[in-house]
């Protein structure tokens, strides 16, 4: 950000004394100003949903085939499943330990955004699919490890409804304002069973800006 009081203009945190800004300054000082408002990702995740997929809150994370092949129409994550059992590894869960303080920047008010995606087959899902980011939690006995979204954030949520076959559908949430610090990931509430002969992918991005 840059400030200009009496003849003095602050660039970030250096002074440039002057009468009149000359050219080269004056960019400097819109470009920081346009660089402020820009969006930047902080984490971005993708999954896989096929026919068959109960109405649910899934974990967005690559699907795990072998636990697809094992359950069917349990292809993607659901808040509460097991991501260890045995001590076997299944799909990881990308998630973000969240903390404001890594990306404040003076005089500036930090927001997020969620932006994202629906990409379909040739069969539509008549379905909505509402996006959102969530607060982790873990747990779990001997060889067992869980996951589980708490309560959304608020004002994170993005729907995209009835994606057309053979589309790809964007949509985001807008701005809202940062949670409190922890861990989170990125999930998606399925309003209905996936139907016959639809398959899509779903795609999120969580980002921010200072303004």
């Amino acid at each position: 950000m840059s400030q200009i009081v009496q003849g003095k203009t602050w660039v970030n945190g250096e002074v440039i004394t002057h009468t009149a800004l000359n050219a080269s300054q004056a960019n400097l000082v819109t470009t920081v100003n346009d660089l402020a408002g820009q969006y930047k990702t902080l984490l971005t995740t993708t999954a896989g949903i096929l026919a068959g997929e109960p109405a649910a809150t899934k974990i967005l994370s690559p699907t795990d085939s072998d636990t697809y092949l094992s359950n069917a129409g349990e292809g993607i994550y659901e808040s509460g499943d097991n991501i260890i059992a045995g001590l076997t590894f299944r799909a990881f869960v990308p998630m973000i330990y969240f903390d404001d303080a890594d990306a404040t920047a003076t005089s500036l008010i930090q927001k997020l955004r969620l932006r994202a995606q629906v990409n379909t087959n040739n069969a539509s899902p008549t379905i909505t699919f509402t996006f959102g980011l969530y607060p982790v939690t873990f747990a779990g006995g001997t060889e067992v490890f869980t996951v589980t979204l708490g309560t959304v954030v608020s004002g994170s949520t993005v729907a995209i409804a009835s994606p057309a076959a053979t589309s790809t559908v964007s949509a985001n949430s807008g701005d809202f304002t940062i949670p409190s610090d922890g861990q989170y990931a990125l999930g998606c509430v399925t309003s209905a069973m996936m139907p016959d002969t639809s398959a899509a992918l779903l795609t999120a991005q969580l980002q921010t800006r200072s303004v």
